[in-house]
């Protein structure tokens, strides 16, 4: 059976249509889908989910509408099977700048309603974004409606994610880890107030403070360090850590930077020597330290540059 039609329609009245996707119910009506089922879920979201449906065809869709009426995303189901998965992966692995988002997109699995949290943690997610094109996020996972003879479906949806920016020119990259940049002025930091009194906790503390920093320390062990400016808000001197010494600086950058060209930009500026996948080796001052980047939420740009000795 041929699923060709259904993602044509999939196609022209979602994915290339992701600006409007409030018309594709009454599309989906015109061309003979009837509003068969509806899911409301039972979180505070307002948030339910309607099927579409032809008794004729082995296929459906469905959308999911807010408190406020708003249509939030759109499915196309087909009968679950190896192969109809495998059409519905080549329909993602056609949009342009596709990045795997699954390990970030459960990670927030816990604010999922009930209803479809199980489903949810065995899909799979991505984000696309054409040049100059509003960007989109997709899913793909077992669907909770069912069509005839109770037939399991799976679902690939899609919405708008107005997040993300276009992709970056060579130029614009090395512009983002160069040293006027934000990522420039945290390199400046760790060195200075890290690098040059490490793994000396003591005279990093008395330098942070001689250099206008408020020092807090924690009930349960270590540090925290905080800048006049509050441009260096969250500088982390031996918390929560196995090392005998470790100065960790968040680092809050462009998303679309990518973690390993964030990490290698890291270690040239110390010229670190890689020691593993993740971590590298500096001797500063007789101490042989580690230099490593923690990723918090790559998808949000969100890192820690970390100084540590065993």
């Amino acid at each position: 059976m041929s699923f060709d039609p259904a993602v044509e329609i999939f196609t022209t009245h979602c994915l290339e249509n992701i600006d409007a996707l409030r018309t594709a119910p009454a599309a989906l009506k015109e061309l003979g889908f009837i509003a068969s089922n509806n899911i409301v879920f039972s979180d505070e979201s307002g948030m339910q989910e309607t099927l579409m449906a032809k008794p004729e065809t082995a296929y459906a869709y469905s959308y999911q509408i807010d408190e406020f009426g708003t249509v939030q995303n759109c499915a196309l189901l087909l009968p679950d099977t190896t192969e109809t998965r495998a059409l519905l992966i080549s329909v993602v692995n056609e949009r342009p700048n596709l990045k795997d988002v699954t390990k970030e997109a459960l990670s927030y699995l816990s604010l999922a309603p009930n209803e479809i949290a199980a489903n949810l943690a065995e899909g799979q997610f991505w984000n696309s974004k054409e040049y100059g094109a509003t960007g989109m996020n997709l899913s793909l996972f077992s669907s909770l409606h069912r069509l005839a003879r109770d037939t399991p479906m799976v679902a690939l949806y899609v919405e708008r994610n107005l997040s993300l920016e276009d992709s970056l020119s060579a130029q614009e990259r090395a512009a983002l880890l160069g040293p006027q940049s934000k990522f420039g002025t945290l390199i400046e930091a760790l060195e200075a107030i890290g690098l040059a009194y490490a793994p000396d906790a003591k005279a990093i503390i008395e330098n942070a403070e001689n250099n206008g920093f408020e020092v807090e320390s924690h009930f349960e062990g270590g540090y925290s360090l905080y800048s006049e400016d509050l441009s260096l808000v969250d500088i982390q001197l031996n918390r929560e850590t196995e090392h005998s010494f470790e100065f960790a600086i968040s680092a809050d950058l462009d998303s679309r930077l990518k973690p390993e060209e964030i990490r290698q930009a890291l270690y040239s500026a110390f010229a670190a020597v890689p020691i593993s996948d993740q971590v590298a080796e500096i001797v500063y001052n007789g101490h042989s330290l580690q230099l490593s980047l923690y990723e918090v939420s790559p998808i949000f740009g969100n890192y820690y540059f970390v100084l540590s000795k065993q």
